[in-house]
């Protein structure tokens, strides 16, 4: 039973919603634009949940086992390379150094019948030196490389025969060793990690799909059946939704008239009130 004093303010609040949403349209459709996408992810999250606890329950299956599955946890190993530049022109990559170094290195001199000697003297290059464009280094006069760098080492180099390799050192210059640091995962772990990662997708659909029919044994509504019962609400306010709203607000506020001009308590189910009590509720 409702009285008349609560028919009207039922009435009165529905009717300043229409007014506000016909007003407010735009913002009401930011609004329910915002929130339908809301309930469409709550859908979207209904439905992978139980993959979600699968995968869950199989990755910690697998850590438990010591299992990697994934390339970025493979053990890494650290190589080395050392980088050599030189006023020559030439760029190689040979074995490892302890640290980057520029050397000046001198030409072959016959010291003797069939003797060849050259001698290099290598600098230690600073940390706190800015080594990013070396190129610069390489027109340094050997004054002032050593004004820059301090002395490493000094290396007297004897041959009696000189093959193709010892001829790049025919001429006077100077070499700029770098070491680059480079990450290596070796094949096997490689291919250990990728039949892991397929094996544990596999375990994740096999259990997400038995959880998924279990829960729908256990339970009968499911909260994306509650989000769409909820979401035509939210519905966009166009000019043809517009122009019905300004209908149902005219009934409303014919009803409401109706109901000033009546005195008595009114009951929902009041057969002589029934038919625009109905239009009332399609909002």
């Amino acid at each position: 039973m409702l009285t008349k004093k609560e028919l009207l303010k039922q009435l009165r609040n529905e009717t300043e919603n229409i007014r506000k949403q016909i007003k407010h349209n735009k913002f009401y459709n930011f609004r329910n634009h915002i929130v339908k996408k809301l309930i469409k992810s709550g859908i979207a999250i209904d439905y992978a949940l139980p993959f979600i606890i699968a995968g869950v329950l199989t990755f910690h299956l697998f850590e438990s086992k010591g299992e990697t599955l994934f390339i970025t946890n493979a053990t890494k190993e650290k190589a080395k390379k050392e980088k050599l530049i030189t006023s020559t022109g030439l760029t190689e990559e040979n074995s490892l150094l302890d640290y980057d170094n520029v050397s000046h290195a001198t030409s072959w001199q016959i010291i003797q019948e069939g003797l060849y000697e050259r001698t290099i003297t290598t600098y230690k290059i600073d940390d706190t030196l800015d080594m990013t464009n070396a190129y610069e280094h390489l027109f340094m006069s050997k004054e002032e490389i050593e004004q820059t760098f301090d002395i490493a080492d000094i290396q007297c180099v004897q041959k009696s025969h000189l093959n193709n390799e010892d001829e790049i050192y025919n001429d006077e210059m100077l070499i700029i060793t770098s070491i680059i640091e480079e990450d290596k995962v070796s094949k096997e772990k490689q291919k250990k990690n990728v039949s892991n990662a397929i094996f544990y997708l596999g375990l994740t659909s096999v259990y997400g799909c038995g959880l998924d029919s279990l829960r729908r044994l256990l339970i009968k509504t499911h909260i994306r059946d509650k989000l769409r019962q909820i979401e035509p609400k939210f519905k966009q306010i166009d000019e043809q939704r517009v122009y019905e709203l300004k209908n149902i607000l005219k009934v409303k506020q014919e009803n409401l008239t109706m109901l000033d001009d009546n005195s008595k308590s009114i009951s929902s189910n009041d057969n002589s009130y029934s038919y625009k009590l109905k239009k009332n509720r399609e909002v």
